[in-house]
């Protein structure tokens, strides 16, 4: 139970919650306040963004005097090199309790559903009792932040040392200032995060209780850096797939960040750019190769060229194109009558190397396994030749069992 351990004195508005959810747009074209069964969020969209376009997002919790509209001014206010998506949710009543639990769901969900974003770029941070409260729904409740930023809270009990260990891989940015009004609460909380994390900022600045601008960019300017180098790791693993022939697996990584590169970085933009090029290279020969055999009338031997591409770019723009193209040539009646020759050429083969296993296993006097591949390959490929003589070779086998 939450209870009210994430309270603070003073007072905030309290949300009136709502059976259904709308949007009201507010006197700032950019944000919205987003209505929900259970409370509501302030969101604000980052200039020039439409939507399906993925910029990083912010989850923004404010303490218990204000609310989501002073937290959500606070972070808009900040630097940063690209523009972000902040969402602010408001509590029920002063101080984060379980009862906001639902609201906070609900705007997990709403999110999902219907705001595009980079997955791979969320920060959750919190000042004060919000910052205790992203601890618990990181920790606790399993949010799926990559980055979480608190300053002025400490980490509440709900969270144990195994919760946080079972969370290592989460950055954590973690700021209290020298005179803050809970030092006993949180010197046990970094010393907790200390020995548990396994990455963790610590910030110590001379202040009290407060929330404080120059602490808040640093915070900002920590999440882009962290960003930056688990896009740049992403980048890098995806090289390392490409060159080892993994180029479907390469190309979702590369062309996620390549194609939404007004969002990132210029640096991790233009690296994204240039592994994309790299690694369509060997998908673009073959492409103009196929286009060169239909101008032949090979049209076949295109079709094997264009599976290919089809097979190591997946769902990527060469991919999509070898896709296209594939269909456009089976409207050949030539063309489509080769490829069901293959794929019948192809079913014979792989049935007849499945009768070579059940043969072996029959050799071997392996009989049960033998019995088990026959049936398999008869019930995989029933019309092909390898199935006829797989029913023969299952019928001896089980007469020599009887």
């Amino acid at each position: 139970m939450l209870g009210c351990v994430f309270a603070w004195a003073g007072h905030a508005a309290q949300a009136q919650p709502t059976s259904t959810a709308a949007t009201r747009v507010s006197e700032s074209s950019r944000v919205e306040r987003v209505e929900l069964s259970s409370g509501f969020y302030l969101l604000r969209r980052p200039e020039g963004y439409r939507h399906g376009d993925c910029p990083p997002l912010i989850i923004c919790l404010h303490e218990t005097e204000t609310g989501a509209a002073a937290i959500l001014e606070f972070w808009r206010r900040l630097k940063a090199p690209v523009g972000m998506l902040i969402a602010a949710p408001e509590h029920h009543m002063p101080g984060w309790r379980e009862e906001d639990m639902p609201c906070l769901r609900a705007l997990c969900g709403h999110l999902r559903e219907h705001v595009t974003y980079d997955r791979q770029r969320i920060l959750l941070t919190g000042y004060s009792a919000g910052g205790a409260m992203a601890m618990h729904l990181l920790y606790v409740e399993g949010f799926p932040a990559t980055a979480v930023a608190t300053t002025a809270n400490y980490v509440p009990p709900s969270v144990t040392r195994e919760l946080v260990a079972g969370r290592r891989d989460v950055p954590i940015f973690y700021a209290v200032g020298m005179k803050d009004i809970n030092q006993d609460r949180m010197r046990a909380s970094i010393e907790l995060l200390e020995a548990n994390s396994a990455s963790l900022t610590l910030l110590r600045p001379d202040i009290g209780h407060c929330l404080d601008a120059d602490v808040g960019q640093r915070a900002m300017d920590w999440f882009v850096a962290t960003t930056a180098k688990q896009t740049r790791d992403r980048l890098d693993r995806a090289g390392e797939m490409g060159r080892a022939g993994r180029l479907a697996d390469a190309m979702e990584i590369v062309q996620a960040i390549a194609d939404q590169g007004a969002w990132h970085g210029p640096s991790e933009a233009a690296r994204a750019g240039a592994l994309l090029r790299e690694l369509e290279v060997s998908g673009a020969e073959r492409l103009a190769r196929s286009e060169h055999l239909i101008r032949e009338g090979r049209g076949p031997a295109a079709v094997e060229i264009l599976r290919s591409v089809e097979a190591d770019y997946g769902s990527s723009r060469l991919g999509r194109e070898a896709r296209k193209r594939l269909g456009d040539l089976r409207q050949d009646p030539g063309i489509r009558a080769a490829e069901d020759l293959r794929r019948a050429e192809e079913r014979e083969e792989a049935a007849r190397g499945m009768l070579v296993k059940a043969q072996r296993f029959a050799v071997n006097r392996r009989f049960e396994q033998a019995k088990r591949q026959c049936e398999t390959l008869i019930k995989m490929y029933p019309d092909s030749t390898a199935a006829g003589r797989a029913r023969t070779l299952l019928e001896q086998l089980r007469q020599a069992s009887r």
